[in-house]
């Protein structure tokens, strides 16, 4: 069952199984379950670590421990029990709860007795709660000796057995007890009792308990101690001899063993308290998990070692069988002691592998191997805690190596650490405390020598009188100190090599990049070859178990690195002058008959053609060759322990190297959460994840069939495997997914679970005759998985025998008729199709329907709403062309799809319907998408298959934050104008733009709208909506306030002379310029019941904004006079009749001078568009069609004109100017259609007509 074995003890509890699995299987097994009452004796020699164990077993199982030497000193602290109970007061009474003796049993303890069995089994009995049992059993003991009494008599009488004695088969006489024996109320553990046979069949005879099994501690290794020498080193036995004590208690504990049907287990006693723990746990738990033995585990498979079969010809078709994948456990491939223990990820070896609990643990050594079968639970984390990051770059000279590191921590805020430097200085501190060590034991053992020799003191150090020294003797100060010896031998300084390792790369290491430059042992001639190995970076990392986390190896070519490494010109410039230098000293010294001097080390003095650069790069190529050799046993070493290693060219520069080595480090550093994890990884075929969850081996994630990559991705069908991961499976939806979630699992894993609503593609497409909406409509289907659904298919479906309905039947009777199926009933058909149950589970795409605006409210009333209407849209020339394409190819099938003249009245056809339909649905709910056919049919489908995802998508994330009690976007819902009047309390008012710049706006873009707790609220703008979804609770604190009101043209009239506050001047103006500005009565704003007067509508707005910030406007103390209406008037006149202050009226030349000032620029900007059209109006000549022009162009940009004569006056000129264009464009028109090579359409034809009768209207007017 669910992909387990269960084994059962017998016929009837398998059935019970069968019928209701789940029933048991609600918790895990355990041995101290309720009811279940396992009883447990711990034996130990002079109860050595008994006390302990035995309080061990309480604290993980909850038993009860029953000590008879405890309980006895507890009964011995209260006073005995009298045989018969006195009166109250008279005699002390011991405390019934407590263990207490009874008068007889303490005298005899007086008189220095031996506690006899019975004492024990009644203190224990009292413990456990069953003294009930000593009272029943030895009632029965009586009774039954009188039966046997009685039954004796009557047969040596001769006569029948008495009436009341039942006999059994061998006519022995039978007494059943009273009452059942009571049994301990949950599992105990008895220490120390019974130690004999003697007690154990006691405590079943006069008890009725049996222990079902005995833990005894012996010693059980070959080479391991005496049991009363591991007993002394522990320190028993200072107080009194133990060796009569032992004697007398393995002799009893032998005896015990010999019962026949009793369960007695050996616990080594040479081991810890801990192993010894984890055995007797194995002994008595057989629920405790334990590493599978090899011969009962799965095989584990080496992927090193395979190889791909060879292909069978015969079966092409055979799927190829991929590389076997270890099962790792959640430690992945690295030793989970050595993680627990040292804090450090070390992988494991391929000899040291274990399964437990069907998946596979790997350790690091035999030492680690042997701990983790000892108690697997200790070092088997759920989640383990990964340790910092440790990368280690090495490589030779000219490499780049410190560069690299140095790039990497500044990247990482990483410290860099240099590891031979580090190692080093901690070599030399351990030499230096071996020295003073063995100084110390030198000096503690010439202190214990005998002070004679020979007859002769010894003086110790220090105290030896001097000696003479010989004149010609040496100064002892100028002699070197002789080097103190450590005294250690290869292997001891071996060892002390990997502790100064673990010195430096201890668990205190945090996050560091290693340097691992190691070459310094390379020029060292004298240290021998094993040395050198036992030295060698990788044989200290090993033994010391500080692999790195990841190793990279940079490798560069011999000419790069040295040129990387020296200056050759200045090599070849300093060699020359040296060179010089010398000769000149040797021709100095020829010229003095004095012999000539050496040549400096290193200077050669030969005339050849090598350069000395030459020799410095042939000495380093030979140097840098044997650091490679040691480089190459360092990756042998690393990779076969399974350390990852990956070798990287430097040849290119520092910034391309650091960019490969952080694009390797990536798992390791930026990924880390998933270093663990991606080993655990499966893929898994569709149909094996099929199987397996049929099975019940495996459970779908909390993903359930969405992609965990991709948030409120729609499931589509895919042929992506799944990914198995801790018994349960994920499964995205591409291969780009399924490769982000092998990378880094631990990144997707946190996404929020899909939505609780499943959600399926519901499209419409519709589109002109030969725009491709039937292929579309189907491969959309095919690739989401819905269901394709055209009218003709739906009426089919109700048509055929198997639906008989009275639908079915009025749609037979119109077809019948020869007339066209009405409108509702193919309405009524569709849906009856779309409730089917093929597209209640998998969604719908609907073919070429609804075609018109009536069909659309038709499914809108039955609650049928596509998620988004394609509207495939093409040139009529390409759907003629498409025509031609299948009449030339004479497609079979198609032939009404050749009729050029069926597809021109489709085509008419759909441009009457399409606009009404578009409307419709882009009005109400914004689903309309436009599609360009004459595109490819790829990028068609792209397109269509984009939108369909987003809607999908956010439908999903609707339902998803919904659930959750989220802020979450109405866009894309396609919700009714009625569903979106669910308004909040600030109405249509954006909640965002209140409270982060304090201003009103009003929204009605229901895109930007947003649903939270049931309420619709609409923002200004998409960043402000993202803003609210986030956290809508802070955007809400700020209530709306009271709402100004713009006043109609009614309420303007009415309130014209009405004094608006701030004496009607514009609040709007006198707030951000400080002017003060009369406003007019056109722009009113009632705001709190008073009314305020703006300059121009602009300035209303603004108020409307922000009401706040200019209802507080203060006018300034001092104003400007009041003028009358009739004042105004004569001022204004004055001013046109008078200029200047000497009061000279307006001349004639003044007068020139304003026109040439006011309207000079108009006039221009008017006779310059009259010379550029040209203007001719039909029935007119050229000079009155240039005033008829100007005329009409003056008018309409008269800064005089309000807005309403200002845009009559634009149209009655635009209509001029389309009159004079009329007799071009009919001349223009009428050769297209003449002409017998342009293929005349429906839209021309129109627009033709359209053209003669306004020609016709223009000329009517001239008559």
């Amino acid at each position: 069952y669910a992909g387990y074995v269960f084994l059962f003890a017998g016929e009837d509890p398998m059935r019970r199984f069968c019928q209701w699995p789940k029933r048991f299987l609600t918790e895990m097994p355990c041995i101290n379950a309720p009811g279940m009452t396992l009883g447990f004796v711990l034996l130990s020699p002079a109860s050595f670590r008994a006390t302990s164990l035995v309080q061990r077993l309480h604290d993980v199982y909850g038993f009860d421990v029953v000590d008879p030497l405890r309980l006895l000193q507890l009964a011995l602290k209260q006073p005995p029990m009298p045989e018969e109970i006195p009166e109250e007061g008279t005699v002390p009474v011991p405390l019934e709860t407590e263990p207490y003796l009874l008068a007889s049993e303490y005298q005899e303890l007086r008189a220095g007795k031996t506690v006899s069995t019975t004492t024990f089994l009644r203190l224990i009995a009292k413990q456990l709660g069953i003294e009930k049992n000593l009272t029943l059993i030895q009632k029965q003991a009586e009774a039954l000796e009188d039966a046997k009494k009685r039954l004796e008599e009557a047969q040596a009488n001769g006569s029948d057995p008495p009436e009341g004695i039942v006999l059994d088969d061998e006519g022995q006489p039978v007494v059943e007890l009273e009452e059942p024996l009571k049994k301990p109320s949950k599992g105990y553990v008895l220490q120390g009792f019974p130690e004999s046979a003697e007690q154990l069949e006691a405590m079943k005879l006069k008890m009725g308990l049996v222990p079902d099994q005995v833990l005894l501690l012996k010693v059980l290794g070959e080479e391991a101690p005496e049991t009363l020498e591991i007993l002394q080193k522990e320190g028993l036995g200072a107080s009194q001899p133990l060796q009569p004590l032992l004697e007398t208690q393995l002799t009893s504990f032998e005896g015990l063993t010999a019962v026949e049907g009793l369960k007695v287990s050996e616990v080594a006693l040479e081991v810890t308290e801990d192993e010894q723990f984890v055995q007797i746990r194995k002994h008595i738990d057989p629920f405790y998990q334990v590493v599978e033995a090899e011969a009962m585990a799965a095989e584990i498979p080496d992927p090193e070692e395979w190889t791909p079969p060879e292909e069978d010809p015969d079966d092409p078709a055979a799927e190829p069988e991929e590389r076997p994948i270890i099962q790792w456990g959640t430690c992945g491939p690295y030793c989970p002691v050595t993680l627990k223990e040292q804090r450090w990820l070390y992988p494991g070896q391929k000899d040291f592998q274990h399964v437990y609990r069907n998946v596979v643990f790997a350790l690091g050594n035999e030492r680690a191997s042997e701990a983790f079968v000892k108690e697997p639970a200790a070092y088997v984390q759920p989640e383990p805690a990964l340790p910092p990051p440790r990368i280690l770059v090495t490589g030779p000279t000219g490499s780049g190596v410190a560069r690299q590191c140095e790039m990497l921590g500044e990247v990482y805020k990483i410290p860099v650490l240099k590891l031979e430097e580090v190692w080093r200085s901690k070599v030399e501190k351990r030499l230096m405390q071996v020295k003073e060590a063995r100084k110390a034991a030198q000096k503690k053992e010439a202190l214990e020598q005998s002070m004679l020799e020979d007859d002769k003191p010894l003086f110790p150090e220090g105290w030896m009188p001097p000696e003479e020294v010989p004149e010609d003797a040496e100064d002892p100060a100028d002699q070197a100190p002789p080097e103190e010896e450590d005294g250690l031998d290869d292997e001891q300084r071996e060892e002390l090599f990997v502790m100064a390792m673990k010195d430096s790369l201890g668990p205190h290491c945090g996050a560091c990049i290693l340097d691992g430059t190691w070459f310094g042992d390379l020029k060292d001639e004298e240290m021998s070859e094993e040395m050198k190995t036992a030295r060698s970076l990788q044989n200290l990392l090993v033994k010391a178990q500080r692999l790195p986390d990841f190793t990279v190896v940079l490798k560069c070519k011999n000419d790069f690195a040295a040129k990387k490494t020296f200056d050759f010109e200045s090599i070849d410039r300093d060699y020359e002058a040296r060179l010089a230098e010398y000769k000149a000293q040797v021709a100095a010294a020829e010229a003095k008959e004095e012999e000539p001097p050496e040549a400096p080390e290193g200077l050669v003095t030969d005339e050849t053609e090598e350069k000395e650069s030459d020799r410095v790069k042939a000495r380093f190529i030979e140097s840098k060759s044997a650091q490679q050799q040691v480089l190459k046993d360092m990756m042998e070493v690393f990779q076969t322990s399974r350390a990852p290693l990956q070798k990287v060219s430097s040849d290119r520069g520092d910034g391309p190297t650091h960019k490969a080595i952080r694009s390797h480090c990536r798992p390791y550093l930026e990924q880390r959460g998933s270093l663990l994890l991606r080993h655990q990884l499966r893929k898994v075929s569709n149909l094996k994840a099929d199987d397996q969850l049929r099975r019940g081996l495996i459970c779908v994630s909390g993903f359930g069939h969405c992609s965990p990559t991709v948030l409120d991705a729609p499931n589509f069908p895919n042929q992506t495997p799944g990914v198995q991961l801790g018994g349960r499976i994920y499964f995205p939806q591409s291969e780009t997914q399924l490769a982000q979630f092998l990378e880094d699992p631990a990144r997707f894993l946190g996404n929020p679970g899909p939505s609780p609503v499943q959600v399926c593609p519901a499209i419409s497409v519709v589109g002109g005759p030969l725009s491709g909406k039937t292929s579309l409509a189907k491969e959309l289907a095919q690739r989401t998985g819905a269901v394709y659904i055209s009218v003709p298919e739906a009426l089919s479906t109700l048509m055929s025998e198997a639906v008989p309905c009275q639908l079915s039947k009025d749609i037979r009777a119109a077809l019948q008729s020869g007339q066209r199926v009405p409108d509702p009933l193919v309405i009524q058909a569709i849906r009856f199709r779309l409730l089917s149950p093929d597209a209640l589970r998998s969604g719908w795409v609907l073919d070429d329907f609804p075609c018109t605006k009536a069909q659309a409210e038709g499914l809108t009333a039955l609650g049928i709403v596509p998620h988004r209407v394609f509207m495939l849209l093409a040139p009529e020339a390409v759907i003629y062309a498409r025509a031609a394409e299948l009449k030339s190819a004479a497609v079979e099938g198609q032939e009404l799809q050749q009729e050029l003249a069926l597809q021109r009245e489709r085509l008419q056809g759909f441009s009457v319907q399409s606009p009404a339909l578009r409307v419709f649905y882009a009005t109400i709910f914004e689903n309309v998408r436009d599609i360009d056919a004459s595109r490819s049919k790829w990028a068609i489908f792209d397109r269509a298959m984009e939108e369909t995802t987003e809607s999908l998508r956010e439908r999903l994330k609707y339902y998803r934050r919904t659930a959750m009690s989220l802020a979450t976007r109405v866009k894309g819902m396609c919700f009714t104008s009625a569903r979106l009047e669910t308004v909040s309390a600030w109405k249509h008012y954006c909640p965002v733009t209140l409270s982060l710049q304090n201003e009103l706006v009003c929204c009605y873009d229901r895109s930007m709208a947003v649903e939270y707790n049931s309420k619709v609220y609409w923002m200004a703008s998409e960043q402000y909506a993202e803003l609210f979804t986030e956290d809508p609770e802070a955007f809400l604190q700020v209530p709306l306030p009271q709402l100004p009101r713009l006043l109609d043209d009614g309420e303007r009239v009415r309130k014209a002379e009405a004094r608006a506050e701030l004496s009607n001047f514009c609040p709007v103006t006198l707030v951000e310029t400080g002017n003060l500005v009369k406003a007019s009565a056109y722009h009113l704003v009632e705001y709190n019941q008073n009314l305020f007067r703006f300059a121009n509508r602009e300035a209303a707005l603004k108020f409307m904004r922000q009401p706040l910030r200019y209802r507080n406007a203060k006018l300034p103390k001092k104003l400007p006079a009041e003028v009358s209406k009739e004042e105004r008037e004569a001022s204004h006149l004055l001013s046109c009749l008078v200029k200047g202050k000497d009061g000279r009226g307006l001349q004639p030349s003044d007068m020139v001078t304003y026109m040439q000032a006011s309207l000079a620029e108009l006039i221009c900007q008017g006779l310059v568009e009259c010379g550029e059209r040209r203007p001719l109006f039909p029935g007119k000549g050229p000079e009155e069609s240039a005033l008829l022009c100007l005329s009409r162009f003056l008018r309409a940009r008269n800064p005089l004109n309000t807005e309403m004569y200002a845009g009559k006056m634009s149209d009655a000129r635009e209509e001029f100017l389309k009159g004079c264009a009329l007799p071009s464009d009919l001349k223009e028109m009428t050769e297209k259609k003449m002409s017998p090579d342009y293929a005349w359409t429906s839209t021309e034809t129109a627009k033709f007509q359209e053209l003669c009768a306004r020609f016709d209207e223009v000329f009517s007017q001239q008559s």
